[in-house]
């Protein structure tokens, strides 16, 4: 969304005199990141796949390629803003800041000796203006009883660095283990994840102005984990849920009264303009996949509509990512072992491809399978995908 209004925004024309050359600039996807974050137990590092646009070929471990050295064993999420690329290894404590166009590694930075002590396990990130944010679990601790019940202390933080510079210009508490973050009117929203412990799960609002906050609670909210803002301040809010009772879902946290409502079942989702894409999969006793159902909900109507289901388990699906400026919509995808018959983490993943039709108000119509990219060979452990938005100038 931040892209596709940063688009509007250069939409420019020199002046009313025809005989004047006029120009508007628009943004274009070149292709889609994918950032897998490997197993540890195989000891297979991190990774980055890209899917160029134009040949709709896979080119995998192109950070390695490019840089000579590996990405890490725990890449978590990866942002493009501007010309470059931003990624979050958190058991390394690293940011890895990259060319977008090249992926040759312009900074590699220890996040708790560069930002502070506290600056540990960085989680997700996202931009707003000349800033990039980082969400970190900081000094959160979890320990477990002999019956696996969590007990969680301490909190996390939030860094503001400056793109430039990449020095860190702000630092926020936030609270048990965040997780997704997002800024929005000069306010920094949290999703305090609790690690699933279901203690004191929240949302932090946080004046980025004055650095005073207040936390959000609700029973609805246990494992909170993204979280997207429209213009009116509500919030919709992917939950991953207690594992129990409480299924994952889109949750929408009006901001007139912070009234809690949910949406729909979701495993993972993201967005475009007012459509939130999801998906959820329904699981048997042995916790073998039975069905996969592929939704969007539409800020607008208010309605859901569902646009793909699988029922033989075709597609395994880890994350799920929406081009910003043509809603194409990408479903990366574990793969099962042909022996056992169970998941494969160990095994290189897949990238299936969703063209989408929307309306001329931006609301989702249908949705077909893209043939040419459809289960192409991806990294290990998919977790993120990120785009390579440009811009191209039009003159006449």
């Amino acid at each position: 969304m931040a892209v596709l209004l940063m688009g509007a925004a250069m939409f420019t024309a020199c002046d009313d005199n025809d005989n004047e050359q006029h120009e508007y600039i628009v943004p274009v996807t070149k292709g889609a990141f994918l950032l897998c974050s490997g197993n540890m137990s195989g000891n297979i590092d991190g990774s980055v796949s890209y899917l160029d646009y134009t040949s709709n070929q896979v080119a995998n471990k192109q950070f390695q390629a490019q840089n000579g050295r590996s990405l890490g064993g725990t890449p978590n999420d990866a942002l493009v803003y501007g010309s470059k690329m931003y990624i979050a290894v958190t058991g390394e404590n690293t940011l890895e800041v990259v060319d977008a166009k090249t992926l040759k590694s312009l900074r590699q930075i220890k996040t708790n000796v560069t930002f502070g002590e506290g600056c540990l396990k960085p989680r997700h990130l996202t931009a707003s203006g000349d800033k990039v944010y980082i969400s970190f679990y900081g000094k959160s601790e979890s320990s477990y009883d002999e019956n696996w019940n969590a007990t969680t202390k301490g909190n996390g933080y939030v860094v503001a660095i400056d793109t430039t510079t990449f020095t860190r210009q702000g630092i926020y508490e936030a609270g048990s283990f965040p997780e997704g973050i997002s800024v929005a009117d000069k306010k920094l929203y949290v999703c305090n994840s609790d690690y699933a412990a279901c203690t004191k799960p929240s949302i932090s609002i946080i004046d980025l102005t004055t650095g005073s906050g207040s936390l959000i609670k609700n029973d609805n909210i246990v494992n909170p984990q993204k979280i997207v803002l429209t213009a009116a301040g509500d919030m919709y809010v992917l939950d991953f849920g207690n594992y129990g009772d409480k299924k994952s879902g889109v949750y929408k946290i009006t901001a007139k009264n912070n009234e809690v409502t949910r949406l729909m079942d979701a495993n993972d989702m993201d967005c475009i303009g007012s459509n939130i894409f999801g998906y959820y999969t329904e699981f048997d006793a042995s916790y073998k996949p039975v069905k996969t159902t592929y939704q969007v909900y539409n800020l607008l109507s208010q309605g859901t509509s569902t646009f793909y289901t699988d029922t033989n388990n075709e597609i395994i699906p880890a994350c799920i990512g929406v081009d910003p400026v043509v809603g194409t919509v990408f479903i990366a995808s574990n793969v099962n072992n042909a022996d056992t018959g169970k998941t494969d983490y160990k095994a290189n993943s897949k990238i299936f491809m969703f063209n989408v039709e929307y309306s001329q108000q931006g609301v989702f119509v249908s949705a077909s399978k893209n043939a040419k990219v459809w289960g192409a060979t991806a990294g290990v452990g998919p977790c993120a995908f990120a785009f390579n938005v440009t811009t191209n100038v039009i003159k006449y």
